[in-house]
């Protein structure tokens, strides 16, 4: 059991045999190339992995059940078969959308840049806590309203894992991911397609492009210079209070 100001949370484990696993009626939603089912049934998600990827993934899936961080769907139950550790459960929000489809809609820049701040700020939290997310991309944050939700979380990396040459390979990961979500936000195009047809240019020449703004311009390659990301973050984090920002935002409310 743990607790966080005054909240309890419940670390659950739930033992059933293949028979109450399969009686449990699932909706099969996906299945990806290693073999990972995404299955919903009633008011929540369930992703159910092979055995050699549950084995990979429980001592991040245990990190990211004691947190108690906002805007994440972190799995709040394990799931075992057989006494081993198969699946996950989650809540399905099932009101919220993706970013991606949000972004397609009539939203003006001030909520655009409001939702990507609080994305930003929830990796960064993730990261503080040893959790370094990089799957960053318009599809992987649910929407509703002015919330958000990342999504995905048990494709991230335990920082204690990682060595040297692979942190630095991660951290230059959630720099990209981090820069492509803001140009995303700020423009109204996904630029994860545009970085996909076009994979073997340099990130910054393929961007340079759409950096009309120059005050984003100064942060972003602040961040991407800064060697220390949790810096690099809190610093990247000042844009959007900016006052120059502030005016840019009341510039294009209808944008």
């Amino acid at each position: 059991m743990l607790c966080y100001k005054g909240t309890v949370v419940i670390m659950k484990e739930i033992y059933l045999n293949d028979n109450d696993f399969s009686n449990l009626k699932f909706t099969i939603l996906s299945k990806d190339l290693e073999g990972t089912l995404l299955l919903k049934q009633g008011s929540y998600l369930y992703k159910l992995y092979n055995k050699k990827l549950a084995k990979k993934k429980e001592p991040l899936i245990d990190a990211l059940m004691e947190l108690n961080i906002d805007n994440c769907v972190i799995p709040d139950a394990k799931i075992y078969l057989k006494n081993k550790f198969r699946a996950i459960r989650m809540v399905y929000y099932s009101q919220y959308q993706t970013l991606l489809k949000t972004l397609k809609g009539n939203i003006d820049l001030q909520s655009r840049l409001s939702l990507c701040k609080k994305a930003l700020t929830a990796i960064k939290n993730l990261y503080d806590h040893g959790i370094a997310y990089y799957d960053i991309h318009t599809e992987n944050i649910l929407v509703y309203n002015d919330d958000i939700k990342l999504v995905d979380l048990d494709s991230s990396t335990l920082l204690t894992s990682c060595n040297k040459q692979k942190l630095q390979n991660i951290n230059q990961l959630i720099k990209i991911n981090s820069v492509i979500l803001i140009l995303s936000c700020f423009h109204k195009i996904d630029f994860h397609d545009v970085i996909a047809e076009n994979d073997n240019m340099d990130i910054k020449n393929l961007l340079s492009p759409f950096l009309i703004d120059k005050n984003l311009k100064f942060y972003i390659d602040q961040f991407m210079n800064e060697e220390d990301i949790k810096f690099g973050f809190e610093f990247l984090l000042d844009f959007f209070v900016d006052e120059k920002v502030k005016k840019l935002k009341r510039v294009n409310m209808n944008n």
